[in-house]
């Protein structure tokens, strides 16, 4: 059973015999007393409350039947409209990551708004980008001087569209309260690696570990629900830590990277790439690349 067809079957199912029910109310009495006699006594289920609604007594007391009606309906719609979403997101992808300068301002231009653009980072990224390149290498530079790595490229030796990078990223979030969750644990690798002729590439490892800040908490506003696609935009922080592939040595923690993810609820939930930005000291926030994620063929989500 595929994780589409778990949330069909939990959310669509239920509301579209919600619908389906409604429309009895325009069926003519006479039709409605002939299905009452065809039908069992009705019994409805609320929680620990359970009662029987006779049928036949339905079928004499036509404001009665219909009222029945409007309540079965209303029910399977709030059984429905309850559905827990976090059970049908992703928890296990691949993940691939794009750092040229021509991509990334595609996906700012394809997933964020101008006031979105004015409101969540610098207007000027690209101009600032050479920072946090130079600040990344240098401190690569420093781990493998250190420790007399040979190999090393200098930044000016290569360019961005010199890197490529795929990983896996696992994901969790956890319901909490109605309309609201929590990112419980969102961790994730990438393998980089540099490439360019006649040289050795060069291999290391971005180390993806969660931060516990507020923007772990999600919680949907009536606007991002009744815009369709109905989505959230999530701004998760996370330290990012860089491994030198060849010795297996970690550099110091000094970056935040923040992953703006937009999670779109229907049709069906599910999230396509996150931009990751570098938030400097002063709490600016610069675009530095893109991932696309790839759902696992085995992975069904957590079973409601």
């Amino acid at each position: 059973m595929t994780h589409h067809f778990r949330f069909a079957l939990r959310f669509y199912f239920p509301l579209a015999l919600s619908i389906t029910v409604l429309f009895l109310l325009f069926v003519d009495s006479s039709v409605l007393v002939d299905i009452s006699k065809i039908l069992a006594d009705v019994e409805v289920q609320l929680g620990p409350i359970r009662f029987r609604l006779p049928s036949q007594t339905l079928a004499k007391q036509d404001l009665l039947l219909r009222g029945a009606i409007v309540l079965s309906s209303l029910m399977c719609a709030l059984w429905a409209l309850s559905v827990d979403f976090s059970r049908y997101l992703p928890s296990k992808l691949r993940m691939e990551a794009f750092f040229r300068i021509d991509h990334i301002e595609q996906t700012i231009r394809k997933y964020f708004s101008d006031e979105q653009k004015n409101r969540l980072f610098e207007l000027s990224w690209s101009d600032l980008l050479k920072t946090y390149d130079d600040e990344v290498w240098n401190s690569l530079v420093t781990i493998c001087n250190r420790h007399s790595l040979p190999g090393v490229l200098a930044l000016s030796e290569f360019t961005r569209n010199d890197i490529s990078a795929n990983g896996g990223l696992n994901f969790k979030v956890e319901k909490v309260g109605l309309l609201t969750y929590k990112v419980s644990e969102c961790a994730g690798r990438l393998k980089c690696k540099v490439e360019i002729p006649h040289r050795n590439p060069f291999k290391f490892h971005e180390d993806f570990v969660l931060q516990d800040s507020p923007a772990n908490e999600i919680c949907p506003s009536i606007r991002e629900l009744l815009r369709w696609p109905p989505s959230v935009l999530l701004a998760l922080e996370f330290k990012q830590i860089f491994t030198i592939v060849d010795c297996g040595i970690e550099t110091p923690f000094d970056h935040i990277i923040v992953a703006m993810t937009r999670v779109t609820l229907l049709p069906f939930p599910t999230f396509a790439r996150s931009l990751y930005l570098w938030q400097t000291g002063d709490g600016r926030r610069i675009p530095i690349g893109f991932t696309r994620y790839y759902r696992l063929t085995n992975d069904l989500g957590s079973k409601e």
